[in-house]
């Protein structure tokens, strides 16, 4: 099994591409990994290589994919499995290169929105460690060697940089140590991770993104499932796999125990609570008006735009304040410094 990522997911998109358009000009599966493989290097033809051979000897493409968890994400070793299960691998690939490529071209958006005051704060950060670490120390001997009364404001960032320079490697170690525990726990803990998720989901803004991408996820999920001819059952547990927050997907096994029962899914889905409000409503009125399947693919686009308004909204936000806040806190610096040195000069 792969411990590193060989393909990105750029590259994903691509295959993809080329899986579809070949499986749809009627080329077998093996040959189209095998021109996958052809057209690849390194480890990513290795991968093709391996996965062909499994298909070969009778595995499905869904469970030799599985083998490669870090290259091939569960939503898309999920979706794959719905196209194999309806007979239509091809126009299922076709799909899911579109929605990856909406997934990157989010993704690449809110990176580059966020690029530059993450920037702003590495650099301040940097500014402000070297301030306390030797300017500050420095220029706080002259200040204490003249034996004067210091400012409030200047005593506090005295206070500040010496715990800085004694403790500050100590903080950084048991800052390093208390995440890669905290992740190790969420990566393997099912308890945990339900515990942290449902935190998530309660926190004003950090909940709203989770809930909105989650829920164009599944819709777009069952969109493609359903529309492959997969039963509501069977593409309710496909969708189930490829929502990350785990007490959304503890919500939707209770969803298919109430579907199995013989209840609607909107109505379901309005039960738990969990999802966007908008997604229960677009299912209800396509469960009753017999276009579930359109309506799902409304809902899936409706929710990835308002997901990327409201983040396009929040970055536009935060930004002037990560900077105002950083430069504040360089004001601070400078002032308390600045303010002895101008009393001193004023008493000569």
């Amino acid at each position: 099994m792969k411990k590193k990522r060989s393909i990105s997911l750029q590259e994903l998109e691509f295959y993809t591409r080329q899986m579809s358009a070949l499986l749809n000009a009627g080329v077998t599966l093996e040959k189209t990994l095998n021109t996958m493989a052809l057209q690849s290097q390194g480890a990513k033809s290795e991968i093709f290589i391996e996965v062909k051979k499994a298909v070969k000897q009778g595995h499905t493409l869904a469970k030799a994919l599985s083998n490669y968890p870090k290259d091939f994400p569960e939503v898309y070793i999920g979706l794959v499995s719905v196209g194999e299960l309806s007979g239509n691998l091809s126009l299922v690939l076709k799909k899911l290169a579109v929605f990856l490529e909406s997934s990157n071209s989010f993704k690449q958006g809110i990176i580059s929105s966020l690029a530059y005051p993450l920037i702003v704060i590495f650099v301040s950060l940097m500014v402000v460690i070297l301030l306390m670490t030797y300017i500050v120390p420095q220029i706080v001997d002259v200040l204490v060697a003249q034996e004067r009364d210091l400012p409030a404001i200047t005593i506090l960032l005295i206070v500040i940089s010496q715990f800085i320079r004694d403790w500050g490697m100590l903080l950084i170690m048991v800052s390093m140590t208390l995440f890669l525990l905290f992740s190790y726990l969420y990566s393997l803990d099912n308890k945990f991770k339900y515990i942290v998720d449902t935190f998530l989901l309660k926190l004003p803004v950090i909940g709203n993104f989770i809930k909105l991408g989650e829920s164009a996820l599944f819709a777009s999920t069952m969109q493609i499932a359903i529309s492959g001819g997969v039963s509501m059952i069977k593409s309710l547990n496909i969708s189930s796999r490829v929502i990350g927050n785990k007490k959304l997907k503890e919500s939707l096994k209770e969803v298919m125990s109430l579907v199995r029962e013989g209840a609607e899914l909107g109505r379901s889905l309005g039960k738990v609570d969990q999802f966007s409000p908008l997604l229960v409503q677009l299912i209800s009125t396509g469960e009753k008006s017999g276009e579930l399947i359109g309506m799902l693919e409304v809902v899936s686009t409706q929710l990835t735009n308002q997901l990327k308004q409201k983040a396009l909204r929040f970055t536009v936000f935060i930004e002037p304040l990560m900077i105002l806040f950083m430069g504040g806190i360089v004001l601070l610096i400078v002032l308390a410094v600045m303010m002895p040195l101008i009393e001193m000069n004023s008493m000569l």
